[in-house]
C-alpha cells in the first residue's frame, strides 16, 4: 500500500539545510511479511529471536545470507553486515577501502588500547578520515535497527569500539593503499 512520506536531514555538498527532504519509505523483504512489533519487542523464544535476526538483516537487504552472518561472532557479524550494506550504496568504495575495513575488524581484537594509543601515523589522509566518519554514523544506524527489531545483538557488540579504532583504520588504508600483502595488511 501507499506509505507517508518521510521528512529527514540529508547533509551534503551544497545542501543548505533550510527544510527537510521528503523520502518515500521502502517495505523491507522479511520472510513470512512485516512482523509484529510486540512479537519482535516482548515474545521469547528462539522462533522469535530468528525473527528479530532475520528483520534486522532485512532492514539492510542482507536477509538472504541469515546463515552465514549467524556464524560470526556478534560484533564481526555487526560490522560485516554495516560493510556490505556500504559496498552496495556507495559506489566510490575500492577494493582497497573494502580491505581496510576487513583488516580492521581482524586486527582490532589483537590490540590492546596502548597499542591502538601508541600507533604512529607518519600523514593523515583525508579520505580515510571520511570513510571512518560515514562508518562510525552507519553505527548509529546499526543500533536503531537493532533497537527497532527487539534487540537481535546486544547493544555492546555494536558499540564503535568493539569494532573501529580510526587511528589503526587509517594505518590499514594507507597500507592497502599502498599494496602491501594481505598477510601484512592482516599483521599474519
Amino acid at each position: 500500500g501507499a506509505y507517508p512520506l518521510v521528512k529527514e536531514w540529508f547533509v551534503y555538498f551544497g545542501n543548505p539545510l533550510r527544510q527537510p527532504e521528503l523520502i518515500q519509505p521502502v517495505q523491507p523483504s522479511v520472510p513470512g511479511g512485516a512482523p509484529n512489533l510486540k512479537t519482535l519487542w516482548f515474545a521469547k523464544g528462539p522462533d522469535v529471536e530468528k525473527q528479530r535476526y532475520s528483520t534486522f538483516l532485512a532492514c539492510f537487504h542482507l536477509q538472504d545470507w541469515m546463515e552465514e552472518f549467524q556464524a560470526l561472532e556478534a560484533p564481526v557479524a555487526a560490522f560485516c553486515c554495516l560493510l556490505a550494506y556500504l559496498m552496495m550504496q556507495v559506489s566510490s568504495l575500492s577494493l582497497e577501502d573494502l580491505s581496510a575495513f576487513v583488516a580492521v575488524i581482524l586486527c582490532l581484537k589483537g590490540k590492546s588500547a596502548p597499542q591502538l594509543a601508541g600507533l604512529q601515523l607518519a600523514q593523515v589522509d583525508p579520505r580515510a578520515v571520511h570513510l571512518g566518519a560515514v562508518f562510525v554514523r552507519g553505527l548509529t544506524t546499526l543500533l536503531m535497527a537493532n533497537s527497532a527489531c527487539g534487540f537481535p545483538f546486544r547493544m555492546d557488540d555494536l558499540m564503535p569500539w568493539q569494532v573501529f579504532d580510526g587511528k589503526l583504520f587509517q594505518e590499514k588504508y594507507q597500507q592497502s593503499h599502498r599494496g602491501c600483502s594481505l598477510e601484512e595488511l592482516l599483521e599474519g
